[in-house]
Parts: C-alpha cells; sequence; structure tokens
C-alpha cells in the first residue's frame, strides 16, 4: 500500500456502545462489539475521509463486514486479500499470488506502477517502525518498566496510521527519551495481557489493571507486540519476503495451528519475567474462545496466574471486573 503511493490507516475504533447499536440496523446483535463498532462508526462518517478499504478472513464477523460496508458505505476501492487457514501443502504459494493480486488492483486504483525498488524501499522503511516498537516494549523488562502497557499499546496504534516517515521520527525521539530516563514505574504484579483485539479506545480493561497496580509489561495482540514482532526479510525478493512475513507471521487464532502462538507466549512468561497472565475476551469473540482452554492448560503446567475476563463496550461490569482484577493482583 504503502509502495503505491497510498497512506495505510488501520481500522480499529471502539470502545463505544453507541456505533454498536448504531450497527444493529444491519448485523445481527451476536457478532462481537468490535466488528459492529466497525460498521457502526462507518455509518456515523468516522471513516468518510478513506477512499478504499482493504480487508482479510479473519473472523466470519471481520470477513464479511466488508460486504455490509460495500452495500452500505460506498468507496471507490473494496478488495478483499484471501488467506489460508493452513500452513502445510501450497498454502504459502496460494497467499503469495493474493498478495499478487492486490499488488494488480492497488495499482489499477492508484494509477501508480509498484516496483521492486519501491517495495525495497517501502520495507526498509516498516522494518525501521518495527525495530523501534520493539526496543520500545524491550525497555518494559526493567524491574520497574518506564512506560505502562496501555501507552505502550497506544503508541502501536499510533504507528499503525501516522504517515511513516512521521512515525519513525516520533518513535526514534521516544525511544531516545525512554533510554535517558531512569525513573520506572511503581513495582507490582507483572502481567502478560493476551486475547481480542483492543480496538482505539477500548481501554477500559487494561486501565483498570494498572489503577489496581498491575504492571502490563507485554501483550500479545494484533494492535501491540504481534504488530511489529517479526521483520521483514531484506534479503529477499520484495514479494517472497512481504508474502512470507505476513503469513508464517505469529498468528492469531483464526490460524490452524495454536502452536506458534502459545510458543511465543510462554517465551514471553519467561523474557519478562512474568507474574500472571490476563486473557481478554470481547463476547462472542469465538476464535479467542477457542483458544482458551489450551492456553490454561499449558499455563498451569508452568505455574502462571491466568485470569479470563469477557466483556463488551458497556461500562456496567466496571465494578465486577474491578473486584476480580483486584482478588487476582493480591493472589499472585
Amino acid at each position: 500500500v504503502h509502495a503505491a503511493g497510498i497512506i495505510p490507516y488501520r481500522i480499529f475504533k471502539g470502545g463505544e456502545e453507541e456505533p454498536t447499536t448504531t450497527a444493529d440496523t444491519y448485523l445481527q446483535r451476536n457478532l462481537c462489539p468490535f466488528a459492529r463498532a466497525c460498521m457502526g462508526y462507518a455509518l456515523m462518517g468516522h471513516y468518510d475521509f478513506l477512499d478504499g478499504v482493504a480487508s482479510t478472513h479473519t473472523c466470519d464477523a471481520i470477513h464479511r463486514l466488508p460486504y455490509v460496508w460495500e452495500k452500505y458505505v460506498k468507496k471507490p476501492f473494496f478488495f478483499q486479500l484471501d488467506l489460508p487457514r493452513v500452513f502445510e501443502g501450497g498454502a504459502h504459494n496460494y497467499f503469495k499470488k493474493e498478495v499478487i493480486r492486490f499488488k494488480g488492483a492497488l495499482e489499477q486504483f492508484s494509477g501508480n506502477k509498484i516496483t521492486d525498488d519501491k517495495l525495497t524501499n517501502s520495507i526498509k522503511i516498516y522494518n525501521k517502525t518495527r525495530s523501534l516498537l520493539k526496543r520500545i516494549y524491550e525497555l518494559r523488562k526493567a524491574h520497574e518498566p518506564l512506560i505502562s502497557g496501555t501507552d505502550s499499546v497506544k503508541i502501536v496504534q499510533a504507528a499503525m496510521i501516522l504517515e511513516r516517515e512521521t512515525c519513525n521520527e516520533l518513535l526514534g525521539e521516544l525511544k531516545n527519551e525512554l533510554e535517558k530516563n531512569s525513573n520506572g514505574l511503581k513495582k507490582g504484579p507483572r502481567i502478560l495481557f493476551t486475547g481480542s483485539i483492543i480496538a482505539d479506545g477500548d481501554y477500559k480493561v487494561m486501565d483498570l489493571i494498572e489503577q489496581l497496580g498491575g504492571l502490563i509489561v507485554t501483550d500479545d495482540l494484533c494492535t501491540g507486540s504481534r504488530y511489529f514482532w517479526d521483520l521483514v526479510d531484506e534479503s529477499k525478493s520484495p514479494i517472497e519476503a512481504i508474502s512470507e512475513r505476513y503469513f508464517f507471521q505469529i498468528p492469531c487464532p483464526r490460524m490452524k495451528s495454536v502452536k506458534k502462538r502459545l510458543d511465543h507466549v510462554l517465551n514471553l512468561t519467561k523474557e519478562f519475567k512474568i507474574d500472571g497472565v490476563i486473557y481478554y475476551n470481547l463476547k462472542f469473540c469465538e476464535t479467542f474462545q477457542y483458544d482458551y482452554p489450551i492456553f490454561k492448560k499449558e499455563l498451569e503446567k508452568i505455574e502462571i496466574p491466568l485470569l479470563r475476563l469477557d466483556t463488551d463496550y458497556s461500562e456496567l461490569d466496571i465494578g465486577q471486573l474491578r473486584t476480580r482484577i483486584e482478588a487476582f493482583l493480591e493472589m499472585i
């Protein structure tokens, strides 16, 4: 997208009830709040500045959402990138063909030829973003982390929508300032936060954890560490490297094998000296519900306490969440 001269903007706003209820006219209520919020914000005009929408098959709700968008929220460009669920056989080659098809659609829409040189330059720019974000996350390994978990996720989210050169400049400045700072956060139980997408505005649970004395020192979120954890290989041909990076990256639960993501989480518990894991599950988010029993079993083996929290975008359960989080932090 960047190599085509287009500004990439991730759609991830959520955390409010009004957009979800607005979307209920067009979507069933037993879809996750995030999918409904995406539709609701579009209907409310929040995404009027966008010229097009590209999506892929994650869960079924997000997979079908663009079709509803296309009917009720008119845009000149819509593209659906098909992503295989398995890693075996010819799955990667199929996905590489999908990336090439996406490249052609972007060229036709933008009128700009996406050359290998342009792709290589974009890869280097985005790899710099990933490296800077990873360094900022690594600073949270300290006994007294230099930045909170909520702020870290907000930084990653900002990196998803900012103009790339400006983004890298700001991240570099932040990294340098944090490295000079010797005043860390107050000590507390070290938490790994994992589960459903944390949307822009959906900080209810993370805020509660930190208000009650927990330290979210790392995460396994698509709007967190999984966005930047793996670099694109700059030694390979651009299309090959891009398709490999996005296909073989640390997967979300929609991919068949849970082992790679589970191994990643288990490694994080060691690297960041985790005291407990909080598993955040948006209501009706079936993919993360499927993975939870496996995570529970494996974390019990290494005696890492686990708390699962099911919630939505309402404020009605804050008291209940506060009680459960407070008890969990006291226990560990």
